[in-house]
């Protein structure tokens, strides 16, 4: 009977937590602000309120006229930014650089807190300017190196340093690096992911400061000893440190560990950097993905953390091994669901159980992550995925584990969350804000058995809603004309598509592109990096006998190295006129509700694949950033 009690007993303050948040999305800021101000009083939910409180004191102070009393909403201000210091929030590094003096509001230095989801911008008269074309802060590069030292000949039972700065100058050889962008005045944390030859004595991560003013930042060196040498097999030592900007990937310097020689690794070549807003809000979970040794498919690292929990305010890491190449094991486990033996009535119920074996076979401390957040009954709607991995279809996995003596099990993952997944070798975080403006429609007008019955109502649908051009006959010739004349906001596709082992195809009027063809148009990369568009890739296939097993490779992977915000795509071929209500309910569901991020509306057009028994609801992946909608008109 206690535990009952006590449970009892926790409902309130998380309602009136969520109450809050409701008052706080539609404006009623003082009301929200009382509220947030009395659970602040507990110093379990002073961390989930701390931002809240702070950037409504920073909104009513800014509309304060001549005559109101602004004397408490300081008092509050200055009393919340005492507390966050007295708990060593704003910096945990006296080593590095500190943060500036004085009592001024600081939100976007505060890393790990769960900042407001409607956090707004400052309008153009409080910045002076358009914010569309005026950035907030300026924006900071600086380039990370790593050096290692040790004395005699490294090997089992060495001891040895691993110095790292940031500075302005290029990649050296051997390293592996991507540059680490963010505002100016933006807390970074560089946490440090050894192979398993090493293991880490004293600090793992630290904290700085990233300024303008700092054209070299040096960390404090990371200590660590060798615990196995070259002779074990199948694993290349290596030195990697991940660069976080409030909880998102931002960057990363990695060496290979020569235990016999000292030749360096190629330099990789300049990453395409996305740099979310300071204000943008955070997932509930972020999954980092790491291949370790770099380039592996076999060995990876996996950082979790969560704006909700004390104990992955900073990303907590863990091995990942999943014991073979992962596009390997991913095939074994969709095997019965794409074999042309399952009869179409159980496609579904091979899916949940492939997403059984696929949540078993994901890093363990993204499950022990997980269950902690539905065991706090924290807030818990989106996930972001940063990976290195290409293959593991997260979206897919179905939680279960035992209690006491029975199973537990939850909804797929992408139904019950919304999933932001996005591939990017050099980690880099996509973006928060995505404008839907104007569009680019590639719909070929195909003939006979090929034609798609509902192709042109969803290329009329798009132009409709989105302004644009079609692309007029689809051939190769004016398909390259058009993408190459202007940038857009939308690039819509809706055709027949096709996939081999190392590549996938679209088919045209006159011919087939592949993701080589496309990766091959001369100043394509510039022209797209213009406008950043979202990238529906809704590639269907008539008739089809069985769903064949795409993965997230091809054109999505493509359109994502071209510098796309996002990409929707399916992860297997789909049946032509579900797929068209799946782009119907898509830009539908964005028209009526434009603040509603793309992931949870794909989360509940997936959920349709498990209530109605089509396979193909479920198909489409959302690359990007699970928070991400369309981008707020400048005024607001």
């Amino acid at each position: 009977m206690s535990d009952a009690t006590e449970q009892d007993a926790d409902p309130p303050p998380a309602d009136d937590f969520h109450r809050a948040i409701d008052l706080f999305g539609h404006r009623q800021l003082e009301p929200a602000l009382r509220i947030f101000v009395r659970l602040a009083e507990s110093d379990e939910w002073f961390e989930r309120c701390s931002a809240y409180i702070l950037d409504i004191c920073l909104q009513l102070l800014r509309a304060a006229g001549p005559t109101d009393d602004v004397s408490k909403l300081r008092d509050i201000e200055t009393s919340v930014i005492s507390r966050l210091r007295e708990r060593d929030v704003l910096t945990k590094s006296s080593d590095v650089v500190t943060m500036p003096s004085g009592d001024v509001l600081i939100l976007r230095h505060l890393p790990g807190l769960p900042m407001p989801e409607t956090f707004q911008l400052p309008t153009a008269d409080e910045e002076g300017g358009d914010r569309t074309e005026r950035p907030l802060r300026p924006t900071v590069e600086r380039t990370p190196h790593m050096d290692i030292t040790h004395e005699g000949a490294l090997g089992a039972g060495s001891a040895l340093s691993v110095k790292v700065w940031l500075d302005v100058s290029p990649a050296r050889t051997g390293e592996i690096a991507s540059t680490v962008v963010a505002p100016d005045g933006t807390s970074i944390e560089a946490v440090l992911v050894p192979s398993s030859h090493f293991e880490i004595e004293g600090h793992d991560r630290t904290t700085f400061i990233l300024e303008t003013a700092q054209t070299t930042v040096s960390l404090p060196p990371f200590h660590l000893k060798v615990v196995r040498g070259h002779e074990a097999s199948g694993e290349t030592p290596c030195l990697i440190v991940v660069f976080f900007a409030e909880q998102r990937a931002c960057g990363k310097i990695a060496r290979i560990v020569e235990f016999d020689s000292s030749s360096g690794t190629t330099v990789n070549p300049p990453a395409k950097l996305v740099i979310p807003p300071p204000d943008a809000p955070r997932a509930d979970l972020v999954v980092t993905i790491v291949a370790d040794p770099p380039g592996s498919s076999r060995q990876f690292v996996c950082l979790v953390s969560s704006p909700h929990l004390e104990k992955y305010r900073t990303p907590q890491r863990g091995p990942w091994s999943p014991g073979d190449d992962t596009s390997r094991i991913v095939a074994g486990f969709m095997d019965r669901f794409t074999s042309v033996q399952t009869p179409s009535e159980m496609l579904t119920d091979e899916l949940r159980g492939a997403g059984k074996q696929l949540f078993t076979a994901s890093p363990k401390n993204f499950q022990q992550a997980f269950w902690d957040l539905i065991d706090a009954n924290a807030p818990f709607s989106t996930i972001a995925i940063v990976s290195e991995e290409a293959f593991f279809p997260w979206e897919l996995m179905v939680p279960r584990r035992i209690v006491g003596k029975t199973w537990q099990e939850r909804n797929p993952l992408g139904v019950e969350f919304g999933i932001g997944r996005w591939t990017d070798r050099d980690l880099i975080s996509p973006a928060w804000s995505i404008e839907l403006v104007d569009s680019f429609v590639v719909a070929p007008r195909y003939s006979g058995a090929a034609r798609l019955a509902s192709a042109e109502q969803e290329a009329e649908m798009v132009l409709a809603a989105y302004g644009g051009r079609r692309v007029d006959p689809a051939t190769f010739g004016e398909f390259r004309k058009e993408l190459l004349a202007q940038s857009r906001s939308l690039i819509h596709f809706v055709c027949h598509g096709e996939s081999s082992a190392v590549d996938q195809t679209i088919r045209l009027e006159d011919s087939s592109i592949t993701t080589t063809t496309l990766l091959g148009i001369s100043n394509l990369a510039a022209v797209i990096a213009e406008k950043r568009p979202l990238v529906f890739l809704n590639a269907c296939e008539i008739g089809r006998l069985k769903p064949a097993l795409v993965g997230v490779r091809g054109f999505a992977s493509a359109f994502i190295e071209l510098g796309a915000a996002a990409v929707i795509a399916p992860l297997w071929s789909v049946d032509d006129g579900i797929a068209h209500q799946v782009a119907r309910a898509f830009y539908e569901a964005v028209k009526n509700d434009p603040s509603k991020p793309f992931s949870l509306i794909m989360s509940q057009i997936r959920d349709k694949a498990y209530t109605e028994a089509k396979d193909t609801f479920a198909a489409y992946c959302f690359f990007g950033d699970p928070l991400a909608s369309i981008a707020r008109p400048a005024q607001l």
